[in-house]
């Protein structure tokens, strides 16, 4: 029976989401803090299997094959990567605002 995130879930990981990825420190956040340690590892291991600059996802998180890697952990990692490219197209958005008014 495969894993799926359930709304509550999304929902956290979009208020952490939203911190981690403009730099923000979740763990000092009182309303989201609870929801890092939660999610921590995750956030964890997408900095190092994701490239910065496209949310492309370079690296497996566990050393075998895409079809033998945990389900709910590619799931999570998917849905962060949907929620850092969300972030890069808003931050390309802005900047080319900012060119356009030049």
């Amino acid at each position: 029976m495969p894993f799926f995130l359930t709304e509550e879930e999304r929902r956290e990981l979009r208020e952490v989401a939203r911190l981690f990825f403009i730099g923000g420190h979740p763990e000092s956040d009182p309303e989201i803090k609870h929801f890092w340690f939660k999610w921590r590892v995750y956030f964890e291991v997408f900095s190092i299997c994701v490239d910065s600059r496209y949310g492309n996802i370079l690296h497996l998180p566990y050393s075998c094959g895409v079809m033998e890697q945990p389900h709910r952990e590619l799931q999570i990692l998917q849905y962060l990567q949907s929620l850092y490219r969300e972030y890069l197209n808003e931050e390309t958005k802005k900047i080319q605002s900012k060119i356009k008014r030049r």
